[in-house]
């Protein structure tokens, strides 16, 4: 049996997930507040004991690589990669917009035509957005984005457009169009990292151990700590 392990930290959500064989075997997963630096490699090893698998068994490791918290990318990544080190397993990276689209396709009814939009809350009225086809297939760039009325009307005008992620909810009572389908309940989730890791396992499109990083697309600002008095 080929397995993958799927690592997703770059939302509040950790998860990861075994696949075998391209079926899910098991998911661990938490929304718990600062608790990916507690819990990922703890989940990494729960797994592997309730599967009776070593780590050298793990064919392939996929982590989502961002946009998303600075933070929680550098501890999945970071885990991801000490992971490869030790088992010579292939490294994947999965943007994060394209894990939320492919939930989007297994979860909604999408007609050929319609795109998809990924969002990650990104503070304010930010998101970090992308476009993708009925495929999957990324249609622009991932970028920043600053929600208003006028987002998106130019394609909202010719598609129907599903919008889901964490960075969705941001479009209520902001984008009316009838062709805008938001979907506040599609998350990030590990679940859904498998047909995205094995199309790129198809091209051996794997990642660099060394060089490859996160994609931040902003740079780190640190929080003001709490007193503790």
């Amino acid at each position: 049996m080929e397995y993958i392990l799927c690592i997703e930290t770059a939302t509040t959500v950790c998860s990861v997930a075994l696949f075998g064989d391209k079926k899910l075997i098991t998911l661990l997963e938490t929304e718990q507040e600062n608790a990916h630096s507690k819990t990922l490699t703890v989940f990494m090893e729960t797994i592997l004991k309730e599967n009776n698998l070593k780590p050298k068994e793990i064919n392939y490791i996929a982590v989502s690589n961002g946009p998303g918290s600075y933070t929680g990318l550098r501890i999945g990544v970071s885990a991801a990669k000490g992971f490869c080190f030790g088992t010579m397993a292939p490294l994947i990276l999965i943007p994060t917009t394209e894990i939320i689209a492919q939930s989007c396709i297994e979860q909604v009814a999408i007609k050929e035509n319609d795109a998809i939009c990924p969002m990650i809350d990104a503070r304010r009225m930010e998101v970090y957005h992308a476009i993708y086809n009925s495929k999957n297939e990324l249609q622009n760039h991932i970028e920043p984005h600053i929600i208003t009325e006028d987002s998106y009307a130019d394609l909202l005008a010719e598609n129907t457009i599903h919008f889901c992620g964490n960075g969705a909810f941001k479009l209520k009572n902001k984008i009316t169009h009838p062709n805008a389908k938001i979907h506040t309940d599609i998350q990030l989730t590990a679940k859904f990292m498998v047909i995205p890791a094995l199309k790129r396992i198809k091209i051996k499109e794997f990642a660099n151990l060394a060089y490859d990083e996160p994609l931040y697309l902003k740079e780190f600002q640190a929080k003001q700590s709490k007193p503790y008095f």
